[in-house]
């Protein structure tokens, strides 16, 4: 049981080791406690990261950008009271419902003037640029959700973080959030051009296939193609323009479920081998070195940092 002067000491460690984020700073007096509360869920390939908290400033620098590897993009729904964000040459003021882009290879700062809930959805930044070549020019700039595609997007990620969390998605995940992304790219100005053809469609139907079976040890292409009805040969064709072959694109999610849970702190009552027993992997020590391959660190190692975040 944390004292209550501890909580937001736990909290900013919390921030630091998920976003990259160097300067994390209470707005009041922490000394009779600080609540906040933060839930992350993945929804296809978006991370869906609901963060509720007392009044606090956060600003990402230069060398915090430096020594995070992985830039990434986040769109921002405030769910619930005020902030202000300044990116580029930028500032603006969030309220219910806004939405702002934010870009973690520029510096930032965001300023919650009132105890808030804010729901982050972090996406690839390479996607974002190519869906949404001038997202840098945007970011920063913040989006009223009183009318048209913006209030829409709004609505839609709130409910979407809500039923992620309860676990509802299923099979439906990966196509949910391919329409997560069509709604954002579109609120911010971007372009459908790149929206889901039929042989698209059906990729997204086979990934959101996978995320729901990564926990059955048989899923392999050959379990894959019969379930939707073709050939493995066109189950392979379908991945030929993805980073990832379709056999790599199974053991890549099932060791980013691995990694997702080891570095979350309320998942340390699990023992690895449960952690990984529990995504398909069958053989400890095969999974102990394409962990390490994939993240560079041993799965011990990945949960040691939890729990040295914990503490």
């Amino acid at each position: 049981m944390l004292r209550a002067d501890e909580e937001f000491g736990f909290f900013r460690e919390e921030i630091v080791s998920r976003f990259g984020i160097g300067d994390v700073r209470a707005l009041q007096s922490t000394k009779r406690g600080f609540a906040a509360d933060v839930k992350t869920t993945q929804v296809g390939d978006l991370l869906l990261i609901d963060v509720r908290a007392d009044p606090l400033a956060l600003e990402r620098n230069a060398l915090d950008i430096k020594r995070w590897e992985r830039p990434w993009f986040s769109v921002g729904v405030t769910v619930s009271g005020t902030a202000r964000i300044a990116q580029s040459d930028n500032t603006s003021g969030l309220q219910r419902g806004d939405l702002v882009l934010c870009d973690s290879a520029a510096p930032f700062r965001f300023d919650y003037l009132t105890p808030f809930r804010q729901l982050i959805v972090v996406v690839d930044r390479a996607r974002m640029m190519e869906r949404l070549p001038n997202a840098s020019s945007v970011t920063g700039k913040s989006l009223h959700a009183d009318r048209g595609v913006a209030a829409l997007t709004s609505t839609f990620l709130q409910e979407l973080a809500n039923q992620s969390q309860r676990d509802a998605l299923g099979a439906n995940a990966a196509l949910l959030a391919t329409q997560a992304l069509d709604l954002m790219v579109m609120s911010f100005g971007g372009s459908l051009d790149h929206s889901p053809s039929a042989a698209n469609t059906q990729r997204a139907r086979v990934k959101a296939f996978i995320e729901a079976h990564l926990d059955d040890p048989a899923l392999s292409p050959d379990l894959i193609a019969r379930h939707h009805r073709f050939s493995r040969r066109y189950l392979y064709r379908l991945f030929e323009e993805e980073p990832l072959g379709v056999a790599a694109f199974i053991r890549r999610r099932r060791l980013e479920r691995c990694l997702l849970v080891l570095r979350d702190p309320g998942q340390l009552h699990r023992s690895i081998s449960d952690v990984s027993g529990s995504v398909g992997f069958d053989d400890a020590s095969h999974f102990s070195r394409d962990f390490k391959k994939a993240f560079g660190v041993s799965p011990r190692e990945a949960r040691e940092g939890a729990m040295t975040t914990r503490e």
